[in-house]
């Protein structure tokens, strides 16, 4: 019952059966494999991470929300998905609210032999990938094997790492980020013997995606950048874009003058985020003070889910480390500006769209910016120098959008130093 619905590519996927000694379904008399009905759809799902509405990251968010779409799609939803570190800090005993349609769940729970073995294994693949595909050998096999499946979808890189390369045509993949610019981006801030091995990983990840991006069924990306970054490269590929939505919702209509904190920068995200931890310590102890010699006032909220011991510490006068905020809100309205000076990570950051969808002028630097078309909310620096500036002229004059004030009544702002409040 394995099928394929796209026509330009129906040779292709016809040839890969063969060669696999798979039957194809019959073809109607454009050459194309019929869709079964609903009742006859059943999809195998292989996801990176653990789906979850609760968790604090937001890419676990929108896995489970794809997995409630697939469970409006299909008579029965499989689903096999990992759970690593950063997963089980968002673990909770409460089972998850699957669709009707989820028949089976498979969690696999990563783990230091699970990544040695793999690295044994297959020493060219990137370590989240031969871990992954280590871990779960077996029950992939096993999957792929029965003959129930007319559809199969990966979500994130490192689902699709799980799966043997000769089936990865079978699967629709949905790619978060870019991981090679992720391990290019740390190895470039990194010194010594762990710049090399970035590099390496940098290297191994990229010759991976470059033997999925072409031969995949069909590729998800989340924007418009990554779609034109693999097409340059695979311009025959099935690519499409699917922009990524908030997974916090905080109203922009709800934001008031009256609301508004002088001087109060805030600064989202789970910060437990190696990219965020970086990001908030080069914030609080260089770019914060170089911004309070023009803006006194200046304070930042560092606001977010299970900030690590290197966050707690960078609670001062002038810095508040609020940690998990179950309605972020109050955070939100009191803000007079979102920072993201970002250098690590890739892909979209929901933070930023978080903050621009709250109304909330947003400063961001070119990681920070990737992937999101221009916003009037947002500023984007390209330096640190720039960064500083940008947030000290919305601190003092405000965003011509911000509140929907008009350009012109633009009015320098009191430099009164506020009391740093609490949560």
């Amino acid at each position: 019952k394995i099928r394929r619905d796209y026509e330009p590519y129906h040779q292709k996927y016809a040839a890969f059966l063969r060669a696999n000694g798979f039957q194809s379904h019959p073809e109607n008399r454009r050459g194309e494999a019929p869709s079964p009905p609903r009742e006859e759809r059943a999809v195998l799902v292989v996801c990176g991470f653990a789906p979850n509405p609760e968790s604090r990251s937001s890419g676990q968010k929108l896995a489970f929300q794809k997995i409630l779409e697939l469970g409006q799609d299909y008579n029965r939803v499989d689903i096999v998905y990992f759970i690593n570190r950063l997963d089980r800090l968002d673990s909770t005993e409460a089972p998850f609210p699957w669709p009707k349609s989820v028949q089976k769940v498979t969690a696999i729970n990563l783990t230091i032999s699970h990544r040695m073995m793999g690295a044994l294994r297959w020493p060219m693949m990137p370590l989240f990938a031969s871990s992954r595909r280590y871990a779960a050998r077996k029950v992939i096999e096993a999957h792929l094997a029965s003959p129930v499946y007319t559809d199969f979808f990966a979500d994130f890189s490192q689902g699709l790492a799980a799966v043997p390369p000769r089936y990865s045509a079978l699967f629709a993949f949905r790619q978060h980020d870019i991981v090679s610019r992720l391990y290019g981006r740390k190895a470039q801030y990194s010194r010594g013997p762990l710049h090399i091995l970035n590099r390496f990983e940098e290297t191994r990840t990229q010759r991976w995606e470059h033997s999925i991006w072409g031969n995949c069924l069909r590729l998800e990306t989340l924007s418009n950048d990554d779609r034109s970054f693999v097409q340059t490269q695979f311009p025959e590929a099935n690519i499409v874009t699917v922009p990524a939505k908030s997974t916090v919702i905080v109203r922009k209509a709800d934001r008031h003058p009256k609301k508004l904190v002088e001087g109060r920068l805030i600064y989202w995200g789970n910060m437990s985020r190696h990219e965020n931890i970086e990001a908030a310590r080069r914030l609080a102890t260089d770019i914060l003070p170089r911004i309070r010699k023009i803006v006194p006032g200046a304070h930042l909220w560092i606001a977010g889910a299970h900030p690590t011991r290197a966050i707690s510490d960078l609670e001062s006068p002038s810095v508040h480390v609020t940690g998990f905020l179950h309605d972020p809100s109050e955070a939100f309205h009191s803000a007079a500006v979102a920072v993201v000076p970002l250098r690590l990570g890739s892909g979209v950051k929901i933070k930023v769209l978080e903050t621009l969808d709250a109304g909330i002028p947003t400063v961001v630097s070119l990681v920070g910016a990737e992937g999101i078309p221009p916003h009037d909310l947002m500023k984007v620096a390209q330096t640190d120098e720039e960064f500083v500036a940008m947030v000290c002229d919305v601190l003092q004059y405000g965003s011509p959008q911000d509140l929907d004030c008009p350009a012109e009544s633009k009015k320098p702002r009191t430099k009164k130093s506020p009391r740093l409040s609490t949560v």
